[in-house]
């Protein structure tokens, strides 16, 4: 073989025809090529839908999650009276934290059952 030319590679006519065939006679002009690609579709769509249920619920439980944070974080707030309490500034700020996850999450979850 000489240098700069490509080397071919040869594939049996009868590897590729035979799959080939079988795949045009049965899905592209087979008699139940509607009821397959009918129920492939479905398929997909209730596996879209799963995901979009299984993302929804994860959601939900995050929401819940942050919810009890939030709980939490004010009962440090109300063991303090001092305002200046190192305990009050940081659970004022982790509140804030909360706050805006609390905010993105039920963003995401409107956006996912519109």
């Amino acid at each position: 073989m000489r240098p700069g030319t490509l080397r071919v590679l040869g594939i049996k006519e009868q590897n590729v025809l035979d799959p080939l065939f079988e795949f045009l006679g049965r899905r592209i002009f087979g008699p139940e090529r509607l009821r397959l690609l009918r129920a492939e579709l479905a398929s997909s769509v209730a596996d879209t839908w799963r995901d979009h249920k299984a993302d929804l619920e994860r959601l939900r439980h995050e929401l819940s999650d942050v919810d009890r944070a939030l709980y939490r974080q004010t009962l440090r707030l109300e063991e303090h009276d001092d305002p200046n309490h190192p305990v009050v500034s940081l659970a004022k700020r982790r509140i804030e934290e909360l706050a805006g996850r609390r905010t993105a999450i039920e963003d995401q979850i409107a956006a996912a059952e519109a």
